[in-house]
Formats: C-alpha cells, structure tokens, sequence
C-alpha cells in the first residue's frame, strides 16, 4: 500500500512528538532500544534554523513507536528524540525536514484569535523546503542509524 503523507500530517506529527520529548522524567512513556543521533540540516550549504527534522523507521517498529524528531537550532543542529528519549532505533530510516515560514520568509507570525492551521489555510505561512524533503514517501534522504556512530547523521537539501 502507498501511502501519501500531507505536509499536514508530517507536521502534527512532529508537534505530537515535540510535546513528548519535554515530558522527562517521571514520564510513563514507553522505553525503546535507541541510540543517539545528532546531525546537521543545510540548505544550499547554509545552516537551516528552527526547522523540524522527523525520521521514520524502514523497519519493523516495535510496538507503540511513535517516530523520531527533532528541531534545528541556529546552526542547523539537530538532536533526534524518541518520546522522552534522546535518540532513535538503530536501522533504516526516512528523514524529512520542515520549515514553516511567511510568505515573505520571515518566521511565522501567529496572531491572538488566529492558529497556525488558519494561517497555512490562508496562505499566510508556506512550506519553505522543497517538496521531496518534506515528505516521508518521496524524500530522497534514507539515513542508516548505526549503534556505534552518534554524530554525522547530516542532510543536505539543495533548492
């Protein structure tokens, strides 16, 4: 089965994922076998800030695995979380990136009474990163997540 993730979907995942990655400890989350993940985002060489990165598994995931993520800082570092854990199954995984901005390119800008949803409905905030990278069927960045490497897990997205 084929199936289409919207950018929609990518991004309340991610937002899903972020709200758990805040929980700490004592968190009743499940516990996974992760290791830890950090890498770089760049867009045509440059460092992409405050974007968000969501890797999912290629494998068998074990029951109850909800995917990986992270957001990039102002360098474009990235730390990847499972839950309330830092990290992510060893294995194959799909990564994409997100980045919500105005449509002139400035950060977005929510307004008192009006939501983000309303605001991408509206055309107001746009996707910034091109359309395979963000989207987990057609992205073209696969990652081999291995026990022994922590650093270097690096995407490079080119417009």
């Amino acid at each position: 089965m084929n199936r289409q993730f919207t950018p929609w979907a990518v991004s309340t995942l991610v937002v899903l994922l972020g709200m758990h990655t805040g929980c700490g400890a004592g968190s009743k989350d499940p516990q996974f076998d992760v290791v830890p993940v950090r890498g770089t985002v760049t867009v045509n060489d440059q460092p992409l800030a405050d974007a968000q990165v969501s890797y999912f598994y290629q494998g068998q995931k074990p029951e109850g695995f909800p995917g990986s993520g992270g957001k990039t800082d102002a360098q474009g570092n990235y730390e990847l979380s499972t839950l309330s854990q830092k990290g992510t199954l060893v294995g194959k995984h799909k990564a994409v990136v997100s980045k919500m901005t105005m449509k002139d390119g400035s950060p977005p800008k929510i307004q008192e009474g009006i939501d983000e949803e309303q605001l991408k409905v509206q055309g107001e905030i746009v996707e910034s990163i091109p359309p395979p990278y963000k989207d987990p069927t057609n992205t073209p960045v696969t990652i081999d997540v291995t026990k022994d490497k922590a650093d270097g897990y690096d995407i490079k997205i080119t417009k």
